[in-house]
């Protein structure tokens, strides 16, 4: 099997030019090499890409770098002092809606929670997260963890609990994701990413993504992607705290929920959700209760990497933009009045956003040495590759397991 890395391109051209063993004489062989200077422009190394674009664009975009030549005088001040006070390490956590001058480190593995509350939802927000310490001396917290995560195949939970402090605030409306302010940096092919959102989107309607544009973004409908919903009256809404598992509870949702004489499915409630047209017709009631369990297995908070397969490994911290950290967030968006339907046409307003940062994002010498992953780095010959990679990727996006049943509280996974 030939390499069709840049590189071994140009190896193999300045071969072929000079008449030695890569020349082809029979008529099958030159038909094969034309098929494969086809496929060659299709499979290639992902930095290649920036390459080609910033030759293209006259230098106007600097993104093959995988970091400015001004890393340490761009750094967040709060983080040129090193990070060996984190709490947490090699994680911390940040309000992004704070309005505090210095941001104060949000707790993880803990008891406590997270006290959240915006124009539009009040309430709490629990993270556990795999091979992350506990505060220290908080030993209820890391029992409490120990036990979440025991035989089980889970590396990451966000349970978030509170009340929506107004009317009208549709389904459909309220999304979770991510969003960033400037590209990826060692994005794969185009086409890649375009096949594997396709077929995301054919799993999850309700998704809408960008994922090589200048302010990329990946969204999808909250009430689709929680593993447990629950809607509660005051006073009879679990625990969240202290348990480690939720039964789905959607009766109070209303309509649909309402009258079928056996529980909706989380499984169910997912597909039924995934449809904006669906959501629409829902509301989130301010006398309510909502508690939202999310959990995967595929994101590793403790490494920030994406395990989508077994040849599909992906270490975020070589793509992120610079400084820039993923989010435990939830908004609402809207069309803007009087603009076109687009995301580029519509406002949010958050329910939560916690950033998510990791050591190895403020070390200069640790992300520059860090080469692109296999996925990044060739691309999959084969259709099935990519099919794998959407619905992995989907998976991570949505909190979903394909390999689950419909009870999604399966202790196992």
């Amino acid at each position: 099997m030939r390499c069709f890395c840049l590189s071994c391109r140009r190896r193999s051209d300045a071969a072929a030019a000079s008449g030695d063993d890569f020349a082809r004489s029979s008529v099958e062989e030159v038909k094969e090499d034309k098929e494969e200077e086809e496929e060659e422009e299709v499979w290639f190394d992902a930095n290649e890409v920036f390459v080609e674009e910033k030759e293209h664009n006259g230098g106007r975009e600097a993104a093959a770098a995988p970091f400015s030549s001004s890393f340490s005088s761009s750094k967040p001040a709060l983080f040129r002092g090193g990070v060996s006070k984190w709490t947490h390490g090699p994680l911390r956590l940040e309000n992004a809606l704070s309005s505090a001058t210095i941001d104060e480190e949000l707790p993880i593995n803990d008891t406590r929670g997270i006290e959240i509350r915006t124009n539009a939802f009040a309430g709490k927000l629990l993270v556990r997260c795999r091979d992350v310490p506990s505060r220290e001396g908080d030993e209820e917290g890391n029992d409490v963890t120990k036990k979440y995560f025991a035989n089980k195949k889970r590396t990451f939970q966000t349970v978030v609990q509170g009340r929506f402090l107004r009317k009208g605030i549709k389904c459909s409306e309220v999304v979770t994701g991510h969003e960033f302010e400037s590209r990826f940096r060692r994005i794969p092919a185009r086409w890649l990413v375009s096949t594997a959102l396709k077929v995301i989107r054919k799993l999850t309607p309700g998704l809408e993504a960008n994922i090589t544009g200048n302010k990329p973004f990946i969204y999808a409908p909250l009430c689709a992607t929680a593993q447990v919903l629950r809607a509660d009256v005051p006073g009879e809404e679990p625990d969240v705290t202290t348990a480690t598992s939720f039964a789905e509870n959607t009766r109070l949702l209303g309509k649909a929920f309402d009258r079928c004489e056996s529980a909706i499915s989380s499984k169910q409630r997912k597909r039924l959700f995934n449809s904006p047209e669906f959501g629409s017709k829902y509301e989130f009631l301010p006398e309510l209760v909502y508690t939202f369990d999310f959990y995967q297995h595929i994101f590793v908070p403790s490494t920030f990497g994406l395990h989508i397969g077994p040849m599909l490994n992906v270490n975020l911290l070589g793509h992120l933009p610079e400084f820039e950290p993923p989010q435990i967030m939830a908004k609402i968006i809207r069309e803007k009045r009087g603009s076109t339907t687009g995301v580029g046409g519509k406002e949010g307003e958050y329910l939560y956003r916690i950033n998510m940062y990791h050591e190895k994002m403020f070390d200069e010498k640790f992300t520059r040495a860090s080469s692109p992953d296999v996925l990044f780095n060739i691309g999959a010959r084969h259709s099935s590759y990519v099919d794998s990679f959407a619905v992995r990727l989907s998976e991570f996006v949505s909190h979903n397991n394909s390999n689950n049943s419909s009870n999604c509280n399966n202790e196992n996974k």
